[in-house]
């Protein structure tokens, strides 16, 4: 019978987390920063007790508290109405270099009455959150990144109903209390022996 911390789920099926899969050295509950960091990237930091290769961690990480800040229900000219969720110009934005971890601030249009190309129709909206490794192969320290992220599309001709959208290869993201507050974290480290 092997030791240690038992997973299951609801059907059933279990596995035991023993030290060669990992041990637990870190967890915990972090609120995420309220600007950007690190010369315009974003994330929150978590000590190690000593450098460890990327091969031998594992981290887990999920969203507690989000938010999102797209609106909904805008009026059209000439007695029409987009019906679903936009961008609003009056939030902070950011697109992501995925390579270098640089966030850049994205203006989302005004939503001017009249001009299609003005809105940007958030078609999709949900936390991410993930380890940012940008390329280490031993780390000190983890970097979790958490926003909001949005997918979107933004018309490129005028008026409705006759719109055609533009699609947009980039993930707009929110921040902080305008996109993930607060996250969960577990870390594992296997082959313990530091």
């Amino acid at each position: 019978m092997a030791y240690g911390l038992k997973i299951k789920d609801t059907t059933g099926n279990v596995t035991t987390l023993t030290p060669d899969i990992g041990t637990v050295i870190g967890m915990g509950r972090v609120t995420m920063p309220s600007a950007l960091v690190d010369t315009n990237k974003y994330y929150t930091t978590i000590a190690l007790p000593t450098t460890i290769p990327v091969a031998n961690l594992t981290v887990l990480a999920t969203p507690v508290k989000w938010h999102t800040t797209s609106i909904s229900i805008y009026p059209w000219a000439d007695n029409h109405w987009f019906c679903g969720a936009f961008l609003d110009n009056n939030q902070t934005y950011y697109t992501k270099n995925e390579s270098t971890g640089i966030l850049s601030s994205y203006s989302a249009g005004n939503r001017s009455s009249g001009d299609a190309t003005t809105w940007d129709n958030a078609l999709n909206a949900y936390p991410l959150v993930y380890w940012e490794l940008l390329g280490a192969s031993e780390v000190s320290n983890i970097k979790i990144f958490a926003a909001t992220c949005y997918i979107h599309t933004v018309p490129s001709s005028s008026p409705p109903p006759a719109v055609t959208y533009k699609e947009s290869n980039d993930f707009i993201y929110s921040i902080y209390t305008s996109g993930v507050e607060i996250i969960d974290y577990i870390i594992l480290n296997k082959n313990w022996n530091y």
